[in-house]
């Protein structure tokens, strides 16, 4: 082996700390969206963080995705009652129009907001959520220094087959 590749694998496989891995760097969302505009600035999220749902099924979809968060991040997160100014709100909105499957997303740096007609559009939604936020999200064990952060975005998206 040559001394250039020990050295690139010792470079790459060395310990990194916060968001710096390169596998988490930009927007990568399979399959991409059919609409996203990138804006300034991030989305952190923060423990106590708070989902609001607007119904009993985007209810459901919220206690899916807080289970999921909590084992990555270490994070307890709370159902608000009402809409607030921040966290991750999860609406239903029959008059939306996009298929069940769709969604439209608004990322902000104090607030995440997931309006769907149908609750498997929430889902989906949160899904890409998910791909916004470092990779590490996936992980079934806590994974310490990481930024939870996501990129502000908006974003519209049904499924196009």
């Amino acid at each position: 082996m040559s001394l250039f590749a020990i050295i690139g694998l010792t470079t790459s496989c060395g310990p990194k700390t916060g968001n710096e891995r390169s596998y988490n760097a930009g927007i990568n969302i399979i399959p991409m969206p059919a609409e996203l505009q990138q804006q300034e600035g991030n989305f952190t999220l923060k423990n106590g963080a708070t989902f609001y749902a607007s119904t009993p099924e985007a209810k459901k979809v919220a206690e899916f995705f807080i289970k999921k968060l909590q084992q990555p991040t270490g994070y307890t997160f709370k159902q608000a009652e009402g809409e607030g100014n921040d966290g991750i709100t999860l609406t239903l909105d029959a008059n939306l129009a996009l298929n069940e499957e769709g969604y439209q997303m608004t990322v902000t740096a104090d607030q995440v907001k997931i309006t769907a007609k149908a609750a498997n559009g929430l889902f989906y939604g949160m899904q890409t959520l998910l791909q916004l936020l470092p990779a590490e999200v996936e992980s079934p064990e806590l994974v310490k220094n990481i930024a939870w952060t996501a990129p502000c975005v908006t974003i519209s998206d049904e499924p196009r087959f």
